[in-house]
């Protein structure tokens, strides 16, 4: 959203979730410790896209990115519904003759590596916002 902020780039942000979700991460612990961890990271996040300028195009990057998650994990969680993106197994968006964009994933992270990959993206956006 940053380097297109304008439908384009949300559109990409929003993509990029089916893209990704072909890596599969694993919890970095239960729920507690993942909450802790995922919001520190995320706080970091805003306080950076704030501190740049940035804070609403990286905002309105990071809800596009996230939305099928966003939408998909409540209605499990809450409502006990099946995911509706094609990312998550679901009949949604971008499938074509049973082939979904986003599933199955195709590389399995560790714990470990879920871990690093979170902070050092995290990390790498902290720089892109103060170089």
């Amino acid at each position: 959203m940053v380097i297109a902020p304008n439908p384009i780039g949300a559109a990409a942000a929003f993509v990029s979730h089916f893209i990704w979700d072909y890596i599969g991460e694993r919890s970095i612990g239960n729920t507690l410790k993942s909450s802790i961890i995922e919001g520190s990271l995320l706080l970091i996040f805003l306080i950076a896209s704030a501190l740049s300028g940035n804070f609403w195009l990286a905002l309105t990057g990071w809800i596009m990115a996230n939305l099928p998650d966003l939408i998909d994990k409540p209605m499990k969680w809450f409502f006990g519904k099946k995911s509706w993106f094609s990312c998550h197994n679901g009949p949604g968006l971008f499938q074509y003759k049973g082939c979904k964009l986003g599933w199955p994933v195709k590389y399995k992270l560790t714990k470990n590596q879920t871990l690093a990959f979170n902070i050092g993206s995290t990390l790498l956006w902290v720089l892109w916002c103060f170089i």
